[in-house]
C-alpha cells in the first residue's frame, strides 16, 4: 500500500491494511516525519517510512522535487519487495503506484478517498496544476486494474468522468462497538471535567476550512444555556482562529479544544458526547458527494447527529432517521438544531435509539470483506496468508 502521508491516524488505510492482511502479507510505504520510527510493525502490518532529504536543501520547486525523491525511494524499495498487488491511496500515490506496477508486474488498485479535482484545497491551486491533476487521474485510473472509492455518488461521478467499466464502493465504516463506554466514564468528560448533567456537542476531525466549524462556534456562542458544552476534538490550521472566536470568559468552561487522539481510542472519547455535529460547507463538489468517516464514528458511539444539507450525507441521516439537518452556513438554523436536541427529550431518545440500530447495520465487519472480493476479482484468491508469500 502506498500513501504519501506519514501513516498516523489514517483510519481508512489501517482498516484496509488489516483486512488485506487476512490473505496477504501487507507492507505500507509512507513518508517519514520527525519522532516516528522508520520501520514499524502495527498488528502484523509492516510500515516503512521513507525520509525525504530534499527538504533539507534550500531549492526552488521543492514540492515537485520532494515528490520525485519519494517516487524514486518507493519504487526502489518495491523492486526489492516484488509485490503482487500495489494499492495506491489517493491521486498523489497513483502515478507512483502505476510505475511500481509496471516495473514489478503487480496488479494496481486505485483507492480514491476523495474526488481529488473537486476538493476545496485543489481549487486554490494554479489552473495548470488542476489540469495536470485531472489528466493524471483520468490516465492512471483507466490504467488501474481496479478502482475503489467511498460513496455511491462519487463512484457514479468518477465512472462517468473517466469512462470506467466498474468501480467498487467501500465506505469508511468503523468496527462494531458492542458496548460504548458510558458518558460519565468517557475520557472526554474525565479529561475536561464535564459533569453528567451537561449536554455535550462534539465535532471531531480536522480543523480546516470548508468544514463549517466556524459557523458551529458562532451558533454555539448564541446560546446561553450553561448546560451546553462544545468540544472540538482535532488539530488543523484553523485552531488558533477558532480559539480567538471564543470570549475569554467562556473558554475553559463552555468551549473546549482537544488535540487528536489515537484512532484506536477515538470512540471512547466520542461516546462522552451527547450529539455529534458535522457542519460541512457546500464549497465544492467533493463535499456535496461525501459520506464522511466522522458520521459513522458518531453513530458507532450511539450519538444522534446534526449535519449540514450536503446531499449524500443529509440523505443518509434523514433516510435512517438518526439526526437533524440544517442549511449549511446558517448559524441560526444550526443553533436551533442544538436547542431542539438538548430540550426535546422524546426526540433525542428516538434519534438515539435509531443511532443504535444503524450502528449495528453499518460496520467494517460487513464492509471490509468487499476489499477481499476486489482482490479476488483480480485473480488473487489463493488461500490464507500462512499458505502464501503474496505481498501487497
Amino acid at each position: 500500500m502506498v500513501v504519501l502521508n506519514s501513516f498516523v491516524n489514517d483510519a481508512r488505510v489501517y482498516r484496509e491494511a488489516k483486512e488485506a492482511s487476512k490473505n496477504f502479507r501487507v507492507t505500507i510505504f509512507a513518508r517519514h516525519a520527525d519522532h516516528l520510527p522508520i520501520e514499524e510493525n502495527i498488528c502484523g502490518i509492516s510500515v516503512t517510512r521513507h525520509s525525504v532529504t530534499i527538504d533539507k536543501l534550500r531549492l526552488r520547486f521543492v514540492r515537485p522535487l520532494r515528490y520525485l525523491e519519494l517516487a524514486v525511494r518507493f519504487i526502489w524499495a518495491a523492486l526489492r519487495l516484488k509485490p503482487t498487488v500495489v494499492h495506491a491511496h489517493d491521486l498523489n500515490a497513483l502515478p507512483i503506484g502505476y510505475l511500481i506496477s509496471r516495473f514489478t508486474g503487480a496488479k494496481l488498485i486505485y483507492d480514491a478517498h476523495e474526488m481529488w479535482s473537486e476538493q476545496e484545497v485543489q481549487q486554490s491551486l494554479p489552473r495548470y496544476l488542476q489540469v495536470i491533476g485531472r489528466w493524471f487521474e483520468k490516465r492512471y485510473a483507466k490504467k488501474s486494474d481496479s478502482v475503489i472509492t467511498v460513496s455511491d455518488s462519487i463512484a457514479r461521478e468518477l465512472k462517468h468522468r473517466f469512462d470506467l467499466k466498474a468501480i467498487h464502493v467501500i465506505r469508511n465504516l468503523p468496527s462494531y462497538l458492542e458496548a460504548p463506554v458510558s458518558k460519565i466514564e468517557s475520557p472526554l468528560r474525565k479529561t475536561l471535567g464535564i459533569g453528567n448533567e451537561d449536554f455535550v456537542i462534539l465535532y471531531q476531525g480536522g480543523l480546516s476550512s470548508g468544514r463549517g466549524i466556524e459557523f458551529l462556534v458562532k451558533a454555539f456562542l448564541t446560546l446561553d444555556d450553561r448546560r451546553l458544552k462544545l468540544v472540538l476534538l482535532g488539530d488543523g490550521s484553523l485552531r488558533k482562529m477558532l480559539e480567538s472566536m471564543v470570549p475569554e470568559n467562556d473558554l475553559g468552561c463552555r468551549v473546549f479544544f482537544l488535540s487528536a487522539v489515537p484512532h484506536a481510542e477515538l470512540l471512547d472519547w466520542t461516546a462522552g458526547a451527547n450529539v455529534g455535529v458535522h457542519p460541512m460547507e457546500g464549497t465544492c463538489l467533493n463535499h456535496k458527494l461525501a459520506l464522511p468517516n466522522k458520521l459513522f464514528e458518531y453513530i458507532q458511539a450511539r450519538l444522534p447527529v446534526i449535519v449540514s444539507d450536503m446531499p449524500e450525507m443529509s440523505a443518509f441521516v434523514e433516510g435512517e432517521r438518526i439526526g437533524l439537518v440544517f442549511k449549511d452556513t446558517d448559524v441560526a438554523a444550526l443553533a436551533s438544531c442544538i436547542v431542539r436536541l438538548a430540550n426535546e427529550r422524546d426526540l433525542y431518545r428516538r434519534l438515539e435509539k435509531e443511532a443504535a440500530r444503524v450502528a449495528n447495520a453499518f460496520t467494517w465487519e460487513q464492509e471490509g470483506p468487499k476489499l477481499l472480493s476486489v482482490y479476488e476479482g483480480l485473480g488473487l484468491n489463493q488461500g490464507p496468508v500462512a499458505e502464501s508469500s503474496r505481498q501487497t
